[in-house]
C-alpha cells in the first residue's frame, strides 16, 4: 500500500497526513503553473474585469482564473476517487463522484457568467438544479444525532422534502456567500483555504481518507492561485472560481460526517463546526441581503456594504482590511477547532504556515517585484 511506504519513510506524521499534504502541494503547484497561459489566454480574448467605483483593482484584470483552479483540482481529484492505492476508508466513491460533478457543475455557471453575463436569477436557478441533483446523489443533510435535539426533531431532520429544503439552501447559500466576498484581491482564496484545512482536518480525524484529500486539493488550489491573485492580484477567479470553491466547501462541509453505512450523521455539536468556520463569509452575505431588503432593494443588487468595503470606506487601507478579515478567520477555524478537541498538531502547523503565506507573499511580490 501507498499509504504504509510512506509512514515508513516519514515515521513522525500519520500517513493520511503526509498524503493529504503531498495532495495539496501538487494541486498548488500545478495550479500556479496553468495560471500564467490562462491568463494569456484571458487577456488574447479579452476576457477581463473592468475596474469601477465598487471594485478596488484600478486596472483591467483576467476574470477567468478559475478554470487554472478547476483543472488543478480535476487532475488530482480524479486520480483520488479512481485510483486503488488509498483506503477510501467510510468514503462511498459513487458520492464522491458526484461531489465532483457538482463542482463541475457550479463552476461551468459561474465561468458562464464570466464569459457572457447571466442574470443572477437565471444562476440562482441552475445552482438550485445541481445541488438538487447532489442531495438526490447522497449530499445530504441526513440524520442529527444531536441529544438534546432529539427530543423534538429527529423525525423532521428524516424527512426527505426537509433534508433537500436545508441541503439546496446550504449548497446555494455557502456557494454565493464565498462568491460575495471575493471583492479583494486574495480574499477569497485565503478564508476558503483556511475553512478547507479546517474540513480536511475534521476528515481526517473521521478517518473519511477520500473527502479528505479532496478537501485538501481544493487547499492547494487556493495556495497555487493565491501567487496570482494575493495583492496586487495579476488575474481573478471569476465566478467560475468563487462558484467552484463555494460549492466545494458546502459539499465537503457535509460529507465530512459521513459514517461507515454513507450516511450523514451530524453527530453530537461537532456537526456545528463547518458552520462555525464559515461564519464570516455567512454573516457577511447575511447582513448584506438584509440591508438591501431593508432598502427595498433587490438582494442581487450590487453595493458596498460588504465587510471589506465598509472597513475600506472607514479607512483601513487594502492590506490592513485582509489582516483583518484573515485574522478573525484565522482565530475562528483556531478557536473552534481546538474547543472541540480536533485541533491536531498538523492542523495547527497548516494553519499558521497558510496565515503567514497569505499575509507574507503579498508583502514578498511587493518589495521584490515578482509575478
Amino acid at each position: 500500500m501507498l499509504t504504509s511506504k510512506l509512514e515508513h519513510c516519514l515515521p513522525y506524521m500519520h500517513s493520511r497526513e503526509i498524503l493529504a499534504l503531498v495532495t495539496m502541494l501538487i494541486t498548488a503547484v500545478i495550479t500556479a503553473v496553468i495560471s500564467i497561459p490562462v491568463r494569456s489566454i484571458g487577456l488574447k480574448l479579452g476576457f477581463v474585469d473592468q475596474p469601477n467605483k465598487r471594485k478596488q483593482h484600478q486596472f483591467k484584470l483576467v476574470r477567468i482564473g478559475g478554470l487554472a483552479m478547476i483543472a488543478a483540482y480535476l487532475t488530482l481529484a480524479i486520480f483520488i476517487i479512481f485510483t486503488n492505492n488509498f483506503t477510501l476508508v467510510n468514503s462511498n466513491q459513487s458520492i464522491l463522484i458526484a461531489s465532483l460533478i457538482g463542482s463541475v457543475g457550479f463552476f461551468l455557471i459561474g465561468f458562464a457568467d464570466d464569459i457572457f453575463s447571466i442574470s443572477p436569477w437565471s444562476r440562482l436557478t441552475f445552482q438550485t438544479v445541481i445541488a438538487t441533483y447532489a442531495w438526490s446523489n447522497g449530499i445530504k443533510f441526513q440524520i442529527l444525532d444531536v441529544p438534546f435535539f432529539n427530543k423534538f426533531f429527529s423525525s423532521f431532520f428524516t424527512s426527505d422534502i426537509l433534508s433537500l429544503f436545508i441541503t439546496v439552501f446550504w449548497l446555494v447559500a455557502v456557494t454565493n456567500a464565498i462568491n460575495w466576498i471575493d471583492g479583494m484581491d486574495g480574499l477569497a482564496s485565503g478564508i476558503s483555504g483556511m475553512v478547507l484545512i479546517g474540513l480536511g482536518s475534521i476528515a481526517i480525524s473521521n478517518n473519511n481518507l477520500g473527502v479528505a484529500l479532496l478537501a485538501f486539493a481544493t487547499t492547494g488550489s487556493c495556495l497555487g492561485f493565491l501567487v496570482h491573485n494575493s495583492y496586487p492580484a495579476r488575474i481573478l477567479m471569476g465566478d467560475g472560481g468563487s462558484y467552484f470553491l463555494g460549492f466545494n466547501l458546502a459539499s465537503l462541509s457535509l460529507l465530512v460526517s459521513i459514517d461507515s453505512s454513507n450516511l450523514i450523521i451530524l453527530r453530537d455539536l461537532n456537526f456545528l463546526l463547518p458552520l462555525v468556520f464559515l461564519a464570516l463569509p455567512m454573516a457577511d452575505m447575511t447582513i448584506v441581503i438584509l440591508l438591501r431588503l431593508l432598502r427595498g432593494t433587490s438582494p442581487f443588487y450590487p453595493d458596498r456594504n460588504h465587510f471589506h468595503h465598509r472597513l475600506l470606506d472607514s479607512g483601513y487601507k487594502y492590506y490592513h482590511t485582509l489582516l483583518i478579515l484573515f485574522t478573525i478567520t484565522f482565530v475562528i477555524i483556531l478557536l473552534s477547532s481546538f474547543l472541540s478537541s480536533l485541533l491536531s498538531l498538523f492542523t495547527l502547523l497548516l494553519l499558521i504556515g497558510l496565515y503567514v503565506y497569505i499575509l507574507a507573499f503579498p508583502l514578498l511580490k511587493v518589495r521584490l517585484n515578482i509575478f
